[in-house]
C-alpha cells in the first residue's frame, strides 16, 4: 500500500509512515438505531456502556482516552466490541448485536446514504474530537517530493475555496 486516507498521526505509524498535512478535522459521531434515539441521547460514553449499551468500535482507529479506558476494563469487555472494519458495525447495529457504534461522521453518513438506511440509522450529537486526519504515504514505496507536492495542492485547493466546497458537499 502506497497511501491510505483518513490517517491518525502517532510514534508507531511514524516508524513506517510519513504523513501529509493535515485536510479536515477528524471526530466520531454515535451512530444508534432510528427507534433509539431518544433512549440513548444525554448520556456519556462511560455512562451508557456502565448501564449495559454495548458499543461497536473498529480495531485500529484511535479514538480518545475514554474509549480505551472503557475497552481495556476487563469488566467492560463483553460492552466494547471492536471489529475489523466499521461496516461491519452497521449490520451488527440492525441485527441487534450492539447498541451503537463509533464511526467517523462523513464516513457515517454516506454509509448511511449509500446503503439506503436513512429511517433506520442515525448519528446522535455525541462527538469525540480527535485532531486533524492525514494522508499516510508508506516511506518504502513514496518519495517526500511527492507528499511535498500533494501539500502544496492541498494548500492551493485550501486557498482558493475549493477544499471548502468539497467538505461541505460530503458533510452535509
Amino acid at each position: 500500500i502506497d497511501f491510505l486516507t483518513g490517517a491518525s498521526i502517532n510514534n508507531k505509524r511514524k516508524e513506517y509512515a510519513i504523513f501529509s498535512d493535515g485536510y479536515r478535522a477528524e471526530s466520531f459521531r454515535l451512530f444508534v438505531r432510528s427507534a433509539e434515539v431518544k433512549k440513548f441521547s444525554g448520556f456519556t460514553m462511560k455512562a451508557l456502556v456502565d448501564n449495559g449499551f454495548r458499543l461497536g468500535i473498529t480495531m485500529g482507529y484511535l479514538y480518545n482516552d475514554v474509549i480505551t479506558d472503557l475497552q481495556d476494563d476487563p469488566a467492560r469487555a463483553d460492552k466494547v466490541m471492536p471489529v475489523s472494519s466499521g461496516l461491519i458495525n452497521f449490520a451488527k447495529l440492525l441485527e441487534g448485536d450492539i447498541d451503537g457504534f463509533l464511526e467517523d461522521p462523513v464516513v457515517g453518513l454516506n454509509s448511511i446514504r449509500r446503503q439506503d438506511l436513512v429511517d433506520q440509522i442515525e448519528m446522535l450529537p455525541y462527538e469525540i474530537n480527535t485532531g486533524d486526519v492525514h494522508l499516510m504515504f508508506s516511506k518504502a514505496s513514496v518519495d517526500e517530493k511527492v507528499i511535498i507536492l500533494f501539500n502544496q495542492a492541498l494548500a492551493k485547493i485550501r486557498a482558493d475555496g475549493r477544499h471548502q466546497q468539497l467538505m461541505e458537499k460530503y458533510t452535509h
